[in-house]
């Protein structure tokens, strides 16, 4: 990560992010899938989910990145696991905003950037319900990336879509450590801890 961040552009990248999530704000506090109900939720995903990968595969041509990982339709098991967590609204799936998600695996800080700002100026095609710069915040699983929630422009269901725009040298640590691994992992047991953060572990035996 650090090698990332000493990257020329990094500090202007990050700038850039945040405008863009102030930007989403108008979106970020009703942004959810249209529909509760996890069948839904995976059919308005599968649906529109040729577009999409359509239109992310036309991005990274476009900003010269080095490759775009669409993933498969979200695991159904880790889909349920996401409702139950909830604290609120158990169940309900209005909040898996990734059943359809890609990744856009970038040589550069600055290949990262037009990925950014290819996106922004397609708003003709992607309306952005939110940004995470997660450069500047890496999760507590020591992954970063730039994670946008959006829908596509026109989709009758407003369903939800993921894009994770990398760094490359992020993705050599991860895959060949299989950190993702160890990370979904962690993740889980993370989640359940804070779910149940109110237990005083120190009286169990």
């Amino acid at each position: 990560f650090n090698l990332v961040r000493e990257e020329d552009g990094f500090a202007a990248f990050t700038k850039h992010a945040a405008k863009v999530a102030e930007a989403a704000k108008v979106f970020t506090a009703n942004f959810r899938q249209s529909d509760d109900d996890l069948v839904s939720v995976f059919a308005h995903g599968i649906a529109v989910r040729p577009k999409f990968v359509e239109a992310f595969e036309a991005i990274a041509e476009a900003s010269g990145a080095k490759e775009v990982n669409v993933g498969p339709v979200k695991d159904l098991f880790r889909a349920l696991e996401k409702t139950c967590m909830r604290t609120q609204d158990r169940w309900k799936a209005d909040n898996v905003h990734d059943v359809v998600r890609c990744q856009i695996v970038c040589a550069s800080v600055a290949e990262m950037a037009k990925t950014l700002q290819l996106i922004v100026d397609a708003n003709d095609t992607f309306i952005i319900g939110e940004c995470k710069d997660r450069f500047s915040k890496p999760t507590k699983g020591g992954w970063a990336d730039c994670a946008l929630k959006l829908s596509m422009a026109g989709d009758p269901n407003k369903h939800q879509c993921e894009v994770q725009i990398v760094h490359e040298k992020l993705m050599a640590v991860r895959n060949p450590m299989r950190e993702h691994d160890e990370y979904a992992q962690f993740r889980s047991a993370r989640e359940i801890l804070d779910l149940h953060r109110k237990i005083d572990f120190a009286s169990v035996p």
